[in-house]
């Protein structure tokens, strides 16, 4: 995850996408990273529930984790 802002090598002096700022790059790099610990914290306090609420939990949590993941790697590799 952490080598996804060496995307921005095409970057040029001039260009304005998201990626090619200091935010963007640290945006895909913080932002799973934020995400997972996020999604875990959900994952983990849904195991107190009651069952068909317990699997609402963790899916939700898997699911923050992955999509961020995701959207990071869009950024990272866009045209």
């Amino acid at each position: 995850m952490l080598i996804l802002p060496y995307a921005s090598d095409k970057c040029g002096d001039s260009d304005r996408y998201a990626l090619c700022t200091a935010t963007g790059q640290q945006f895909v790099v913080g932002g799973p990273a934020v995400a997972a610990m996020l999604g875990s914290v959900i994952a983990a306090g849904s195991l107190t529930l009651r069952p068909p609420y317990r699997a609402l939990g963790i899916s939700l949590g898997y699911l923050l984790c992955f999509g961020t993941f995701l959207t990071a790697l869009i950024i990272a590799f866009q045209p």
